[in-house]
């Protein structure tokens, strides 16, 4: 007796069901419980100019000068609540990673982690 095996492509519920399983498996890295800022806030200052502020704004507060080009606008960095960590993911893997805006890319490619711990420092350094 033979296998029949179908080659229709996935239907829609069955490719949610495939994206929600990989999510799923991908939290963890979002609960390290390890996870420690080591930057430099100092060094972080000139990167935010250079890759956040058009966006964020000077004082990472969403109202930089290309905050209107965008729906919704960029997040205020400095609201309560927004920890280290997940500033940290947002910036390496883009807002999606934390359930953010989509408009936020991930700057893995631009940036190495040092630098982005360093960014991290510099908005925490922020009056809040």
């Amino acid at each position: 007796m033979s296998e029949h095996r179908s080659s229709k492509p996935m239907d829609r519920t069955s490719r949610v069901m495939v994206m929600l399983a990989m999510l799923v498996t991908a939290v963890p890295v979002l609960a390290d419980e390890s996870f420690a800022l080591n930057g430099d806030a100092r060094a972080g200052q000139p990167l935010y100019q250079m890759h956040c502020a058009d966006c964020h704004g000077e004082r990472a507060q969403g109202d930089g000068s290309w905050a209107g080009a965008y729906e919704p606008p960029p997040s205020d960095l400095t609201r309560e609540g927004l920890s280290a960590e997940r500033l940290f993911i947002a910036t390496r893997d883009g807002g999606m990673a934390v359930g953010m805006r989509a408009t936020m890319p991930a700057f893995r490619h631009t940036l190495d982690e040092q630098s982005i711990h360093d960014i991290v420092a510099y908005i925490n350094s922020l009056d809040h």
